[in-house]
């Protein structure tokens, strides 16, 4: 993916999220160790923070990811594509229209048709 400003911003973030919690991890741990208990409640309410903080950074994460990729149209139905005029159809929709009750046609002669009509547009025909 090209280099995204926004997105490189957040990774930092998550990271930061992350050291905070293994660092609220290691406090509990040292905590428990000790036996106290005002500690081991500060660390837990820190990791319940630390992920909500990154609920809340994936969540708007996916809203961006929407934002920039909005969902592709629906796939044209049979009948929409054979009323598509010819110069606006591409070759997905000619060989889908070209497919009979046989089958598909030949692939290789589809594809040196493709490459014939290539050579023509290049010579202005």
């Amino acid at each position: 993916m090209a280099e995204d400003w926004y997105l490189d911003a957040g990774q930092q973030r998550l990271n930061d999220i992350s050291a905070q919690r293994s660092q609220a991890m290691a406090d509990l741990e040292a905590a428990k160790v000790r036996y106290d208990s005002d500690s081991a409640s500060d660390a837990i309410q820190r990791i319940a923070d630390c992920d909500a903080q990154r609920t809340n950074l994936m969540n708007l994460y996916q809203q961006y990811w929407n934002a920039q990729n909005p969902p592709q149209p629906p796939a044209p139905t049979k009948e929409e594509r054979m009323a598509k005029p010819w110069d606006r159809m591409n070759y997905a929709d000619v060989w889908e229209i070209s497919k009979s009750k046989y089958g598909p046609p030949d692939e290789a002669m589809f594809r040196a048709g493709m490459a014939e009509a290539a050579r023509r547009r290049g010579r202005g025909e």
